[in-house]
């Protein structure tokens, strides 16, 4: 079997994108990457059993379907914990040598509310001073109330003054990263 080149990644990524939740497809199909392996096989490197295990359940189907429709044959798909995980969590197969491909650029860790903004925050007596040290925080991050602790009951707008002031911080300071 000759190697998997970057056009027939990319025609592998395009079916599964097209035929996937995007939110599925972001989170665990977007960075893998094919390596042929013998004459019938194709070794899929995750980074750990979790994502490996995951990719096996939900991913092989598809991907067994896109090799089928573009390449018209399945290999034998081998999804293979790579990396500084791979000693700890052996596989069955001896593994090659992987070579990490550069990473892509990187995609925000959250995915926040658009509604959970300063200006769609209600403000009341039983939030008005977490309201007031949020909005400190978000205009001068690092300084003022570092670390910000908010603590309260249900219902009273913790998690959506959090996400008003990673929003803001990211708007208007854009070297930062949200943890």
């Amino acid at each position: 079997m000759t190697p998997i080149t970057v056009q027939e990644q990319e025609k592998i990524h395009t079916y599964l994108e097209a035929r996937l939740e995007p939110r599925i497809y972001d989170i665990w199909c977007r960075q893998l990457t094919f390596e042929t392996v013998g004459d019938n096989a194709v070794r899929v490197p995750t980074a750990n059993p979790y994502y490996r295990d995951w990719l096996e359940k939900l991913i092989r189907k598809p991907l067994e379907d896109a090799f089928q429709n573009l390449f018209g044959r399945v290999p034998e798909i081998v999804f293979q914990v790579t990396g500084a995980a791979a000693a700890f969590f052996p596989t069955a197969a001896a593994a090659a040598p992987f070579v990490q491909p550069p990473a892509p650029p990187r995609e925000p860790d959250f995915v926040f509310n658009p509604a959970y903004t300063f200006e769609d925050f209600v403000e009341g007596p039983s939030n008005r001073m977490a309201y007031a040290a949020a909005v400190a925080v978000s205009e001068s991050p690092a300084t003022l109330y570092n670390p910000l602790f908010i603590h309260g009951g249900v219902g009273l707008g913790k998690t959506h003054l959090l996400q008003a002031v990673c929003q803001h911080v990211l708007a208007h300071q854009g070297d930062f990263r949200i943890l």
